[in-house]
């Protein structure tokens, strides 16, 4: 073999060359070619894992069982694993540095259950089963998967992806010492972590998000280098402490209602000055997500508010709050304006159903028109406008000329949309 083949560099370009054309087959035959190409080649094929099953079937045969349950196949582990097993598994947990996991598979795939969590969860080698993880994404509620992750993540995670679960579901509403918050402050010792995706099932979002606010807040409170955030209801505190990040560039989280913003108003010079892209989400009305406007220290480019529903007061006083400075009606009076390039108001539901019964002459001041919009011409760059929901629009053909002639460089346009 020629004495160039046996640098490390040249080898790992080589099979990130091959992951990239989807010839995994050759990798594997790579793999198998000498001991100078095992290593290089199976960092490539176990770098990123899109599925935990090839983890469990990489023990010996006699540790796991695949069975068929209908149209799917489930994973079970047949015997407690031995120190042989768990350094069998290290030999593959080692190379992966994302990992996905989600109980919602395709019904292709195996499924992973609990009971394969329980028998990882108690590791006999000292650290982490992943110490090399760089990205965690992860959608499985079940307690046992929790525990799992308290033992599989070591400090080199930079992103980490998680879906919590329905505290009703398990019976733990309001109770701290439940799997999932257990394993949240694990998250406060991998100091790395840039991006931080907290999510939550669909059903009842808020009493979910009020649930996990003070575990959620009491992680965020102790991440110095967050570059992107997304998650529910944070404190005070928590807003305080992500407003003084010179690292953040996105935030989307969750009003409290009725969270009282004065005093972060009053530092505001110091608050969110490298924001690009926010998302505020309020379960009263759109008039709160308005008033967190007064806390940034500059606009983002990029602002999403979502509300139960939007209405035509509000959205107008919102659109008033965002374009202050300079005359509506003359744009290259609004170069103090910072450029915003995406804007969306999302309503969460439906108008009413009985709204709909009335007459469009009862409410015709509840009319979205041109006039409500042209202040956002000053927004010479917008790319992206959305705005969703139930609410009546009134524009003529040649007034919605007159908004592409406003915007240049729109390239998505949803008014009225869901």
């Amino acid at each position: 073999m020629h004495r160039c083949l046996l640098i490390l560099e040249v080898l790992s370009e080589i099979c990130s060359h091959l992951s990239l054309q989807g010839e995994d087959s050759s990798l594997v035959s790579f793999a198998r070619t000498c001991q100078a190409l095992h290593g290089p080649a199976l960092n490539q094929l176990w770098s990123c894992l899109t599925d935990f099953t090839p983890l469990v079937k990489c023990l010996p045969e006699d540790v796991w069982r695949e069975t068929a349950h209908g149209s799917k196949k489930v994973l079970s582990i047949k015997r407690s694993l031995r120190v042989a097993d768990w350094e069998r598994f290290r030999v593959y947990s080692t190379r992966v540095h994302h990992l996905c996991h989600s109980q919602n598979n395709l019904p292709s795939i195996t499924q992973v259950p609990s009971s394969v969590f329980v028998a990882l969860s108690s590791p006999t080698l000292a650290g982490p089963l992943f110490p090399n993880l760089r990205c965690l994404h992860w959608d499985d509620g079940s307690e046992d998967a929790f525990r799992f992750l308290n033992v599989a993540i070591g400090e080199k995670i930079h992103h980490v992806d998680i879906v919590l679960p329905h505290p009703i579901k398990a019976r733990q509403l309001y109770e701290s010492n439940t799997p999932a918050n257990r394993f949240l402050p694990t998250l406060v010792h991998c100091a790395g972590i840039k991006c931080l995706d907290i999510k939550f099932t669909s059903s009842v979002p808020e009493v979910i998000q009020r649930a996990y606010c003070d575990a959620v807040s009491d992680v965020v409170l102790q991440m110095n280098h967050l570059v992107s955030l997304t998650c529910g209801y944070l404190t005070h505190d928590a807003l305080v402490h992500l407003g003084s990040l010179a690292s953040l560039r996105s935030l989307s989280f969750t009003l409290s209602p009725g969270q009282p913003l004065a005093d972060l108003t009053m530092l505001r010079d110091g608050l969110f000055q490298n924001l690009d892209t926010i998302t505020v989400q309020s379960f009263s009305n759109l008039e709160e997500s308005s008033a967190f406007l007064n806390v940034l220290a500059k606009r983002p480019k990029e602002l999403l508010f979502t509300a139960p529903k939007i209405g035509h007061s509000e959205l107008v006083g919102l659109i008033g709050k965002l374009t202050a400075g300079g005359e509506a009606d003359n744009p290259n009076e609004a170069a103090d304006i910072p450029e915003c390039t995406t804007l969306v108001f999302a309503a969460d539901d439906a108008q009413d159903e009985e709204d709909e019964l009335i007459p469009p002459h009862f409410y015709e001041d509840s009319f979205l028109k041109l006039s409500d919009l042209i202040p956002l011409f000053k927004f010479r760059s917008l790319q992206n406008l959305a705005i969703e929901g139930s609410m009546p629009v009134s524009l003529t053909d040649s007034e919605v000329a007159d908004l592409a002639s406003a915007w240049p460089n729109i390239i998505t346009l949803n008014i009225g949309g869901k």
